[in-house]
């Protein structure tokens, strides 16, 4: 599929009624990839042994001043909803993303088994978003994605990110979801002191099998 550039309504405006029948990857996509930035989303999606696809929603910000960086997050869920997803790769060049948006895509995608966080801002909506998720009634499971196993974040490493993973994965911890592996690349935070710090890995450690942590 060639590269497409559309407005600010988003990808899913662009898409045909027939979509399934008409853009069948759509459907049967295992791996998503999306970057959010001030101006634009892009989403690169494929099937195991399939070539990548991509889609680009770009706008002009002096004319749209009220670019909601969560459309990318809603277009996720609407192209992608009926697709078996079992790895997302998330690129995080804006600082604004709510949580209910990320608690939506978690609702939508319980096959998830590999999460990849990027950016440079502190990312603890995604994990405020993965507990609010699990925090809700599911069938057949005790938490919001229950084959999750392996979550690798880059970020900057402040008190409410940490916070948010602790509570986030022992709450599944305690379900019997207990992640397998956390991958941590943190950016620095010198207002965070290390006393504070070394509390918050040690409580990670209790929570997941295996923890990496990184400083940057």
């Amino acid at each position: 599929m060639a590269d497409d550039i559309v407005n600010v309504k988003g990808i899913r405006g662009m898409l045909p009624p027939s979509r399934s029948t008409t853009l069948p990857i759509l459907a049967i996509a295992t791996h998503v990839e999306i970057t959010i930035l001030y101006d634009k989303y892009e989403m690169r999606f494929s099937q195991t042994g399939s070539p990548i696809s991509t889609l680009t929603a770009g706008i002009d910000v002096s004319e749209s001043p009220s670019w909601d960086p969560d459309t990318g997050l809603r277009d996720l869920v609407e192209c992608f909803g009926r697709a078996p997803l079992t790895s997302l790769t998330v690129g995080i060049l804006h600082p604004h993303l709510v949580v209910d948006a990320w608690e939506r895509v978690f609702r939508t995608f319980p096959l998830l088994e590999d999460l990849d966080i990027d950016g440079e801002y502190e990312f603890s909506q995604v994990f405020l978003g993965l507990h609010a998720a699990s925090s809700k009634e599911h069938e057949g499971s005790s938490v919001a994605c229950p084959n999750l196993r392996q979550v690798s974040a880059v970020g900057l490493g402040v008190t409410e990110a940490y916070e948010a993973m602790r509570e986030c994965f022992q709450y599944r911890a305690d379900r019997g979801a207990r992640l397998q592996v956390l991958d941590l690349s943190m950016l620095v935070n010198k207002d965070l002191p290390s006393e504070t710090l070394c509390g918050f890995v040690a409580d990670l450690r209790q929570a997941v099998e295996c923890l990496r942590v990184e400083d940057n």
